[in-house]
């Protein structure tokens, strides 16, 4: 066989085998969305933490925005926006971004993690709640600590992260605030 037919069958034989991959995928994302997201949310969330480390970056930053609702929620410009519909007497101002729109930056982090709020220094995360997406009250976010909470939403899944926010100059005495 010649080296140039060998050469061809060799592409023919990646190229279907490309294909084949893309027509998997495509199939796995229609029958398995949830799944789906998922996997491309944790690989974006895993990719941000390498971008953050390879700038020498330590903290992970949130940008707090306008009090809004849905609307502002959904600009989607990389802000977590003042949610006025968890307006409730007794709780704290809550901040919400959605995953896809930089609020993933809270889902890998712990009690006790550092996080920079542009504008307004370090703060510890003091307190984290889990809710579900539906059927989730104010009341189950009521009595969390932290100067301000903020939110948002786990990829293919049916559930939100609240985290209290607390700023690091305001820790008890004896605390000594960590990072991963």
């Amino acid at each position: 066989m010649s080296e140039k037919k060998r050469s061809g069958n060799v592409l023919t034989i990646v190229g279907i085998l490309f294909v084949t991959l893309g027509l998997g995928l495509i199939g796995f994302t229609m029958f398995f969305p949830d799944e789906a997201e998922k996997v491309a949310g944790e690989a974006r969330i895993a990719t941000g933490q390498a971008v953050m480390k390879a700038k020498g970056q330590k903290h992970p930053i949130v940008s707090l925005g306008v009090k809004g609702g849905k609307r502002e929620l959904d600009r989607c410009d990389g802000t977590f926006i003042e949610m006025g519909s968890y307006e409730t007497e007794g709780l704290q101002p809550v901040y919400a971004a959605h995953n896809n729109c930089k609020g993933d930056v809270i889902l890998p982090l712990n009690t006790g993690d550092i996080v920079e709020v542009k504008g307004r220094g370090l703060h510890t995360i003091t307190d984290i709640r889990y809710t579900k997406k539906t059927w989730s009250t104010t009341d189950d976010i009521m009595d969390m600590t932290g100067d301000f909470i903020v939110q948002s939403c786990f990829y293919g899944e049916n559930r939100m992260k609240f985290m209290g926010l607390t700023p690091v100059d305001q820790q008890p005495t004896g605390d000594t605030p960590t990072s991963n």
